[in-house]
């Protein structure tokens, strides 16, 4: 089997844009099971749907920090998620993208717990790579919080 077929987890893309969900969950299709869901209520349906049918947390949660027209933010969700069980900060790391890479950006993020910051249409394979370092996958060690990746 090849690197590209293998499943290294499961992850909960939470991104309100459906171009974007769609382009992110053909991308990490190959490489993670991918939920995706355009925003907070739909991310704590999905949650505790996957409860209900008895499955593990997500091994990740990628969420995009402005949702938009929905009523919480990015840092939000992130909340409202880690009050779910089995998705504590040591359990699930969280990975925010944005457009927006600025210092007032990067504070908020180490503030609400989000291990990783990410451009919002940044490079594929720096998403994979960064995703699977995090998860630890092929022996790699987790990362120390947060990080931006380029």
């Amino acid at each position: 089997m090849s690197q590209q077929q293998q499943n290294f987890g499961s992850l909960l893309l939470i991104d309100p844009d459906e171009n974007a969900r769609d382009s992110l969950e053909l991308l990490l299709a190959g490489r993670f099971d991918v939920d995706s869901v355009d925003g907070c209520d739909a991310a704590l349906v999905e949650v505790r749907r996957r409860q209900d049918q008895g499955l593990p947390p997500y091994d990740a949660l990628l969420i995009d920090l402005d949702l938009g027209r929905h009523c919480a933010d990015g840092y939000e969700t992130l909340h409202w998620l880690r009050g779910c069980e089995g998705y504590s900060e040591l359990a699930v790391p969280a990975i925010a993208f944005s457009r927006h890479l600025c210092e007032v950006t990067v504070l908020r993020c180490i503030d609400a717990g989000f291990e990783l910051l990410l451009p919002k249409h940044g490079d594929p394979d720096v998403l994979c790579a960064e995703v699977e370092l995090l998860l630890g996958v092929e022996g790699l060690e987790r990362p120390q919080p947060i990080r931006i990746a380029a």
